[in-house]
């Protein structure tokens, strides 16, 4: 019996919708979740009925691993500029093994190959070090000082990128 796990994304449909929205409020419950993701909760942590039929600019997934749903993923469009806008994050017991940086990889590819986009970015606070870990293919791009007032504590904004041309680059040479 093989031992490798196999890291996947899978839409958000009716059957799992559920499960999307359990995952993004067990992560909302923890206690540094603030320095993970910030005051404010983004659209990408809940679905709705319409992410299901694909109306606006959001997709949004589930991780798994094999068939454990472990996280979730989601990409905002930007149409008119060719931009996606990645956002992911893992169940505690998930993290530190790689998947998110595998996820992250595929929802790349989403990206680039389905949805059209010249340039992908990747938002992250400087607190969160499980985030910018899983950004291993995507450059530094800016970095926003104290751009957050979290619990007192000025946080910075990390914004990462990466080109069309860049990632079929990184992926030929894979």
């Amino acid at each position: 019996m093989s031992t490798c796990k196999e890291v996947g994304i899978v839409g958000v449909r009716a059957k799992n919708m559920m499960a999307y929205n359990s995952i993004c409020r067990m992560l909302r419950r923890e206690s540094d979740y603030k320095f993970a993701f910030g005051n404010s909760v983004s659209p990408a942590m809940h679905a709705w009925p319409w992410d299901i039929w694909g109306a606006g600019n959001w997709r949004k997934f589930v991780i798994t691993l094999d068939r454990a749903q472990i996280g979730f993923g989601a990409i905002f469009i930007d149409k008119p500029n060719a931009v996606c806008c990645i956002e992911l994050g893992l169940l505690p017991q998930y993290r530190g093994q790689g998947y998110g940086g595998m996820a992250g990889r595929l929802l790349l590819s989403k990206c680039f190959t389905q949805y059209g986009a010249r340039l992908v970015e990747s938002l992250a606070l400087s607190t969160n070090l499980r985030s910018i870990g899983m950004v291993d293919w995507m450059t530094l791009e800016a970095r926003l000082e104290a751009q957050y007032l979290i619990d007192g504590q000025e946080v910075d904004e990390l914004i990462y990128k990466i080109t069309k041309s860049d990632w079929e680059l990184r992926r030929e040479n894979t």
